[in-house]
């Protein structure tokens, strides 16, 4: 699961993002949680007869808090907002892409501009 990249620096991916170890002390701690969480879903699911929507709302914040225990006990560092908008689900991988690259173009022409400015007053 966790994957070293550097000698420094140790990664798990997370829904697809890359994540950097925040306190590797902490994983047990996470995984006894989220074996927990997951138990606690699965008994949930299994004790509803008619799913209405209340329910199904209560299930998927289960599932989001079983995908965030990392980050709130603290052994994982939180990425960019953008990418945690991804592992929670708020946001598709598509959109993030999409979003990241219009990002990179506003930069190029932002630079572009301040390059042509600065040749001009020469």
């Amino acid at each position: 699961m966790a994957k070293k990249i550097d000698d420094k620096k140790e990664y798990v991916e997370v829904e697809g993002i890359k994540c950097e170890v925040k306190d590797p002390s902490k994983k047990a701690l996470v995984l006894f949680c989220q074996k927990n969480l997951y138990k606690a879903i699965s008994d949930y699911e299994d004790s509803v007869d008619r799913w209405i929507e209340s329910k199904k709302a209560y299930r998927d914040v289960l599932v989001t808090n079983l995908i965030i225990t990392p980050f709130v006990l603290g052994w994982l560092k939180r990425p960019d907002p953008d990418e945690y908008l991804v592992i929670i689900g708020f946001m598709t991988m598509k959109e993030l892409k999409s979003k990241k690259k219009s990002n990179i173009k506003t930069k190029k022409t932002v630079k572009e501009t301040v390059l042509k400015s600065d040749s001009e007053n020469k």
